[in-house]
C-alpha cells in the first residue's frame, strides 16, 4: 500500500504508530492483485481490526486500507470489493459505495442468494401454515391475535402474511 506520509504524520507518533501496526498485517499480491489481510478474521472472512483515528473508530482492515488511502471516510457508505476476497485490502480492489451500490453490485456478479420460504433458517411458519393463515382469516374464522398464539408468531408477522408482504409466491 502506497501512503502518503506527510498525511498520515500530520496526526502524530500515536497515528503513525497505528499505521505502521496496519501495514504489517498486510501480505504480499497474490496472482490477481489481491493483499490478504494477515490479521484476525470476522465469521464471514473480512479482515477484523479496531483502528481509532483522529476521526473516529474504523472497523474492517478494508474500510481502514481504503480510509488511508483515500483519506476519506463515510461512515454510512461500504468498502466494496472489485474482486469479491472479504480479506483482501488492496486498495486498487477496493471503492466506497452506498449499501444500495453493494447490493446492486453482489447481484450483478451473481452473488446473491435469495432463500425464500422455508429454506429461511429463521423460518417459522411453512408453507402450509402459510394456506391455513390466509384461509382462516379471510373466512373470518380467527383474528390475526388468535393466529399469532396459534402458530407461535408476533401479530406482525401474521399481518405481513395476510397482506402478502411475505410469502407472497404462495
Amino acid at each position: 500500500m502506497r501512503l502518503d506520509w506527510g498525511w498520515v504524520s500530520s496526526f502524530g507518533p500515536a497515528f503513525q504508530g497505528r499505521v505502521a501496526r496496519f501495514i504489517t498485517k498486510i501480505g504480499a499480491s497474490d496472482q490477481c492483485g489481491c493483499r490478504r489481510w494477515l490479521g484476525d478474521f470476522t465469521v464471514k472472512g473480512y479482515g477484523k481490526i479496531y483502528f481509532t483515528t483522529p476521526f473516529g473508530v474504523i472497523y474492517g482492515a478494508h474500510r481502514v486500507a481504503l480510509f488511508l488511502y483515500t483519506r476519506h471516510y463515510p461512515y454510512k457508505d461500504c468498502a466494496c470489493h472489485k474482486c469479491d476476497n472479504p480479506w483482501c485490502v488492496a486498495v486498487g480492489h477496493l471503492w466506497w459505495g452506498s449499501r444500495a451500490e453493494n447490493v446492486l453490485d453482489m447481484y450483478a456478479k451473481g452473488r446473491a442468494v435469495n432463500v425464500r420460504g422455508e429454506q429461511c433458517g429463521s423460518s417459522v411458519l411453512t408453507r402450509i401454515d402459510v394456506k391455513i393463515i390466509r384461509k382462516e382469516f379471510a373466512g373470518g374464522l380467527y383474528t390475526m391475535t388468535a393466529l399469532a398464539r396459534r402458530f407461535h408468531v408476533s401479530v406482525e408477522a401474521i399481518s405481513d402474511v395476510v397482506h402478502l408482504e411475505t410469502w407472497r409466491d404462495i
